[in-house]
């Protein structure tokens, strides 16, 4: 399952960021770092001169547990696309800023499906960028977002859905570090 998730994360980032009429355009791939617990991959296509189209995978997640003679699953992902605008304020140095929806997909039981929870969230792109040289960058970025996060849950065949929670969400834990690489 696992190979098969990454098979399809990358079929899905060759399929969403294919070459523009012919034109070579600039790629970035690095990770983004928001805190010591977790990390997100990046992926950014050249879409104009200072527009880039962006894929940010922040959470993948598939746990199996067998005890005794219950098997419990649990399956998580989020993902996000995004358009990044770049304004340029100086030699090799940029602010950055763009709308980047989001979804969290996930679900889990114990022998049969037991709980489904679909989480959209439409964040906003803050922050700066410093261009080290033509290959590498690093950058301070935010996404402050609104968010809703529903789970359904089934029970005996009947499903009972309900909205868990609505809200914004930003805080310093959302300030995050992110180093590409240019190819």
């Amino acid at each position: 399952m696992y190979k098969f998730i990454i098979f399809l994360t990358l079929f899905c980032l060759m399929f969403c960021f294919n070459s523009m009429h012919g034109q070579t355009m600039a790629k970035e791939i690095g990770i983004r770092l928001g805190s010591f617990s977790g990390y997100d991959l990046l992926y950014k296509k050249q879409k104009s001169e200072t527009q880039y189209s962006r894929f940010r995978l922040s959470n993948a997640k598939l746990e199996l547990n067998k005890i005794a003679n219950l098997t419990a699953y649990d399956f998580f992902i989020n993902f996000g696309l995004g358009l990044e605008n770049r304004v340029p304020l100086g030699n090799n140095f940029a602010m950055v800023h763009g709308w980047e929806p989001s979804l969290g997909f996930g679900f889990s039981g114990s022998g049969k499906l037991e709980t489904i929870n679909i989480n959209p969230r439409i964040g906003y792109i803050f922050g700066f960028m410093y261009s080290i040289n033509n290959k590498f960058a690093i950058s301070i970025e935010s996404v402050p977002s609104l968010y809703i996060s529903t789970s359904i849950e089934v029970i005996e065949s009947k499903t009972n859905s309900s909205i868990n929670r609505v809200g914004f969400d930003y805080s310093s834990s959302l300030i995050s570090l992110s180093m590409v690489g240019r190819f």
